[in-house]
């Protein structure tokens, strides 16, 4: 697999290659699908990213309409 804007493009990532499929269907659901199976990158403070055992808190709510829990943005 090469990378670049030539015919030979490919995604780089799992991930990415879900994403651009679930784009091209035009389906809002499979987008959202395809990102629920992503690790999630969250912007922390370098201090914070270089302590051992640090995670992140995302605050998170639980959604009515969908039965789950979502971070919301």
């Amino acid at each position: 697999m090469t990378t670049g804007t030539g015919i030979d493009w490919a995604p780089p990532t799992e991930a990415e290659r879900l994403l651009q499929e679930s784009g091209a269907s035009g389906s809002t659901y499979a987008v959202l699908d395809a990102l629920s199976r992503c690790r999630l990158h969250v912007m922390v403070a370098r201090l914070h990213a270089d302590t051992p055992g640090f995670t992140a808190p995302l605050p998170s709510q639980y959604g009515p309409v969908t039965g789950r829990t979502c971070v919301p943005r």
